[in-house]
């Protein structure tokens, strides 16, 4: 029972952590490129999204002992990347909505299943 509970509180604290990042001003936030041509925040993007569903497959998976509903939570961390791009253009001041955002949110969740995927015995301890 406790290793459920811990699994469940990380993604939880991690689902906010993202959501609170996702919601920081614009002004706030540097502006840093990469070579002039890449965004850094692509980068970040990719790792918080890779690490959000990591978080709910493990918590899924300790709970349920089943991988059936991975497919699901990334496809719904898609789904929630989407829809903070939406929040961030109607309601966060001095922030857009970015269609390459959502591409890094959707690289960073399917990634993760790749990573699954290469290393099957991930779950398996």
């Amino acid at each position: 029972m406790q290793k459920k509970n811990q699994s469940v509180l990380l993604a939880i604290i991690w689902f906010t952590i993202v959501t609170f990042l996702l919601c920081i001003p614009g002004k706030k936030l540097p502006q840093i490129r990469w070579i002039g041509l890449f965004q850094v925040d692509k980068i970040i993007h990719i790792f918080l999204f890779f690490v959000l569903t990591m978080l709910l497959c493990k918590a899924s998976y300790q709970i349920n002992k089943t991988q059936q509903w991975f497919w699901l939570i990334m496809f719904c961390c898609c789904l929630y990347g989407v829809s903070m791009e939406f929040v961030q253009e109607k309601y966060i001041s001095n922030r857009s909505f970015d269609k390459w955002d959502i591409v890094a949110d959707i690289i960073g969740s399917f990634s993760f299943l790749v990573y699954l995927n290469l290393n099957p015995k991930y779950f398996k301890n």
